[in-house]
Formats: structure tokens, sequence, C-alpha cells
């Protein structure tokens, strides 16, 4: 809708290996030009979740390619998830790592083929990941440390290099998109990750946190309970207040 509102002529699209149905993610694609899912792919390499990454990956560089208008594409990876099941490889002693192996693999193709090709130094590439694990230590649900995940910017439109050290959110990527290709952000609350307030927020299925940086607190619903750590604690209040009033009325 953003880039309808813009007047771009961008041409949308979502590819995801698996079923469309599951937490009903396909209402967040209505408005796509284009969605590939699990059924459209026509493959047998498949594990519980749906289609492997290989085969999605491939698909989409295809598409990529094949399209003549300016794109805005993205693709949801499923092999790395629990069951941790995928193709070519033996059966080790840590299967969640041989599946973060095989993925990795899949991107590393993929991110060569995109380099060989023509588009490259058009494109910017957001490489990142839906939710962190509690894995390998089982730290506690609501620790920061399960929710820590990469982000990486590249493609050949990213000139400099460069690490981002203050704390962002995923929700910040549409907002640094947007400002990039307009130098504006039509948002409350996501921040440019070039232009990092150190502000961010995040959400569990019993609980909210809210980080600055060095310093976190969490409220967990279950134990009606605030977790915090030398956090400007006055600052996190009005910060929650203000993005549940603007949820709810929005």
């Amino acid at each position: 809708n953003i880039f309808r509102e813009l007047g771009t002529t961008h041409h949308t699209s979502f590819y995801y290996g698996g079923n469309l149905e599951f937490a009903n993610i396909k209402v967040l694609f209505n408005d796509a030009d284009y969605v590939k899912s699990e059924p459209d792919f026509n493959s047998s390499n498949t594990n519980a979740w749906g289609v492997h990454d290989e085969v999605v990956f491939d698909e989409f560089f295809k598409d990529f390619e094949n399209e003549s208008k300016p794109q805005f594409k993205m693709l949801f990876s499923l092999s790395s998830h629990e069951p941790f099941d995928v193709p070519h490889y033996s059966k080790k002693s840590d299967a969640y790592l041989n599946s973060i192996s095989y993925t990795d693999s899949c991107l590393g193709i993929l991110i060569e083929k995109l380099k060989a090709s023509d588009k490259w130094n058009n494109t910017l590439l957001i490489i990142t990941a839906d939710h962190g694990t509690v894995r390998p230590d089982n730290a506690a649900i609501y620790d920061k440390t399960n929710f820590r995940i990469p982000m990486v910017l590249t493609g050949g439109k990213v000139l400099k290099d460069t690490v981002i050290h203050d704390a962002v959110s995923q929700g910040d990527i549409p907002a640094t998109i947007l400002k990039y290709k307009t130098g504006k952000n039509p948002f409350l609350y996501q921040q440019s990750i070039l232009e990092p307030s150190g502000v961010a927020f995040y959400s569990y299925y019993i609980g909210l946190a809210c980080i600055q940086n060095q310093c976190d607190q969490y409220y967990d619903f279950a134990q009606k309970k605030y977790f915090k750590n030398e956090c400007d604690q006055p600052f996190e209040k009005a910060y929650y207040q203000l993005s549940n009033s603007y949820f709810f009325n929005n």
C-alpha cells in the first residue's frame, strides 16, 4: 500500500515454502502483487513445514531476474525451523546447527547469483530473522538474549561498511527503506536503522519488553511483574502507555 501511495511502480511479491494459513500470515500479503507458497512450488523436496529453502531460493532468483519492473521482494525461509530436517546432510549430534548450516549454504548460493546479476548494483538486500531461540543456554523466556537476531544490509547499493551497535528492531526496516527512498519516515514508533535512537520494543507470547541500548525492562503477563535492569523506568512506562494507546486506537 505504501509503495502505491508513493506512486512507485514496484512489483511486490512474497515467497514462502510453507502453508500461508499458519498463524494466518496470509493477511499480511493481501495487497502484494504476487504470492508464492507451498502448493505453487510443485516439489517433493519438503519437510514437516513445507518446501525446502534451496527450492524456494531458486524460484526467488529466477523471478528476480525475469522481472523488468523495479521490485520489492520478500522471502521467508523455513528449513532451519524445528524439527531441523534438511536434505543432503547426514544426521549429526546437533540437528539445529546442521539446519543452520544448510540454510546458510542456500543463502550463500543465492547471494552469489545476485552478485553475478546485472541488477546487483541497484539492489538492497536485507537479511534478518523472525525470532531468536532459547538455545543453547536456556535463558529465561523474557531475557533479551533470546530476542537478539542478526540483521545485515548488503547489495550493490550499500557503498560503505559500518556496524550499528544501537538497539533496533525488525519494525524499523520499513522506516529505513522509506527514509532512504523518500527522505521521510511516516511511522510514529519505527526509526531508520541508520539513525537509531537506541530504543527498541519487542514482545513475546506472554509479555512485552523495551530496550534502551544497555538496559532493559520486561513486563510478564503471567507473573504480572516487571523485570528491569537499571532502566529509566518513567521513560519505559511512558513508552508502553503511548504504544498501547496507539495500537488500540488504530
